[in-house]
């Protein structure tokens, strides 16, 4: 069992589990202690995807997650595409109508002290031992998960290590924002105010001439795996759900394929037109 959006959910889906057990010749260290991602399995249950799996492989890399929870970097994770963003296996931990503006004002200090030693503390989370270490950091309230089950490491090591990480990925988050070589991504499963969202998109320009994707669950009005481009440094796109906090794995991959291949063309087409450039800021 895992933990995402503050709620538990197993990285194997139940009604999948079988499936797993008779199709998987091999498994791969994934989030959490003991949970896997498999190859076999993620081609048996989405045959359709296999072909076009390199392609969406490279299309994942040109997006960052800004929150609210593990979705986005789960979907990165099936089709092995890993990253060290550091929101892409994190949240920040309060309740989720709050999370918008608080990640505004957490990109416009540009997460300033994030990693302060005596900010950063290890929890081990789960009923069962051995438990997963997840890292709480009190500056940004930051729920992180680490890989890391008890007896695999020395604790204050691995909090050692987890101190440089958060260091070393708020740096790259503030150069990935003066970049604006990626396209970053929002998406809540409680709605998000528009108002908050055009703040967002500030946020991040403050650095670059960003582009945000703000992902909403499509209706009659936006056709699933549609994408449009509202302004100012905003795209809006839509997928036929949300994987529920309680369940991050029961996601629309498909869905979600679709839309990413939309906004990575309309993002091309924006650079073509001068609505979007990479900007070649240097972060001192």
């Amino acid at each position: 069992m895992q933990w995402s959006g503050g709620l538990p959910y197993w990285t194997v889906l139940p009604r999948e589990r079988a499936l797993y057990q008779e199709t998987c010749t091999r498994s791969e260290p994934g989030i959490g202690a003991g949970s896997t991602w498999c190859p076999v399995m993620r081609e048996t249950l989405y045959p359709e995807l296999s072909p076009q799996r390199r392609s969406m492989h490279g299309i994942l890399g040109q997006f960052q997650s800004l929150g609210d929870n593990c979705e986005f970097g789960l979907l990165q994770r099936w089709e092995g595409r890993e990253t060290q963003d550091l929101l892409r296996l994190a949240a920040i931990w309060i309740p989720v109508e709050d999370r918008p503006r608080a990640i505004i004002t957490a990109l416009s200090d540009g997460f300033s002290g994030l990693g302060h030693p005596e900010s950063v503390r290890l929890e081990p989370v789960g009923a069962q031992y051995p438990r997963e270490f997840i890292v709480r950091e009190t500056r940004w309230n930051l729920f992180l998960h680490t890989g890391v089950a008890e007896g695999d490491i020395a604790p204050e090591l691995l909090r050692f290590q987890q101190i440089e990480g958060l260091q070393r990925r708020r740096r790259k988050l503030v150069e990935d924002m003066a970049s604006a070589r990626q396209i970053f991504v929002w998406k809540s499963n409680v709605p998000t105010s528009e108002v908050d969202i055009r703040d967002l998109v500030v946020s991040l320009r403050r650095y670059g001439p960003n582009l945000l994707l703000w992902v909403n669950v499509a209706d009659q009005t936006h056709p699933d795996g549609s994408v449009e481009y509202a302004g100012h440094g905003l795209l809006k796109g839509y997928v036929s759900k949300f994987a529920p906090y309680e369940a991050a794995e029961d996601i629309d991959f498909p869905s979600w394929h679709v839309m990413c291949r939309n906004a990575a063309a309309l993002a091309d087409d924006l650079r073509l037109q001068g609505e979007w450039s990479f900007h070649d800021a240097v972060v001192l």
